[in-house]
């Protein structure tokens, strides 16, 4: 792959042949190669699907190594919706669904002050909840009805209305809480999911208070 040029790929176009570089698992190599205009990329590294709904979920079972799901989630989502999608992506194909690896994403809000921690994942999952995408994940769960209320309270630049509006979502769609609390939580996902990504709430909270959350989630689940 080093010795591909633009000028190799240049030549190899003029000729009708298209060009096609393994094994590249560099990132450097791969954004040099695509500048030098070849056609195709072939690498060890997984490749992972960013999926919501049912049929990005069924695509990344077809032809993907995993699929990563959005912070916009709930056990039940991904038990009802996100797994069957890939299962039957994967059969489609002849694969097999255990070799397709299910992560997912998840809003986990620490905070001392337990009421403090829920209010600031509300406000993050209220604004999650103006996209439309995600109706399938809150019709689930009943929430549909909140979409238009949110949309506009964002529209209106109501933040603490659309922080309202959400309380509900946050026992559903988040961990908030107290360090103890969101750790106990995250036992729902347990054998569910192949791996979890933590995430603080990053809509509202200023800067250093970004910061703090940020430490006391690192603080929180290293050592577990």
């Amino acid at each position: 792959a080093r010795s591909v040029t633009a000028a190799l790929c240049d030549r190899a176009h003029a000729a009708g042949i298209e060009v096609a570089c393994h094994t590249v698992n560099r990132r450097h190599h791969r954004d040099t190669l695509v500048a030098a205009g070849v056609d195709a990329l072939l690498s060890d590294d997984p490749v992972y699907l960013a999926a919501v709904n049912e049929r990005m979920a069924e695509t990344a079972g077809r032809v993907a190594d995993g699929v990563c799901g959005h912070p916009m989630t709930s056990p039940e989502y991904v038990r009802q919706v996100v797994r069957p999608a890939v299962e039957r992506g994967a059969n489609a194909a002849g694969r097999n669904p255990g070799h397709v690896s299910v992560t997912t994403n998840l809003i986990v809000q620490v905070s001392r002050d337990r009421e403090t921690a829920r209010s600031e994942a509300a406000v993050q999952l209220g604004f999650y909840g103006t996209t439309r995408s995600y109706g399938p994940v809150l019709a689930l769960h009943g929430f549909e009805g909140l979409i238009g209320p949110l949309r506009r309270a964002f529209a209106e630049g109501d933040m603490a209305g659309m922080g309202r509006l959400a309380r509900p979502l946050v026992d559903t769609f988040a961990l908030a809480g107290t360090p103890d609390e969101v750790r106990e939580g995250l036992a729902a996902y347990h054998g569910l999911v192949d791996r979890v990504i933590l995430g603080s709430a990053w809509v509202g909270p200023e800067p250093n208070v970004l910061r703090e959350r940020f430490g006391l989630l690192l603080e929180t689940f290293r050592a577990t």
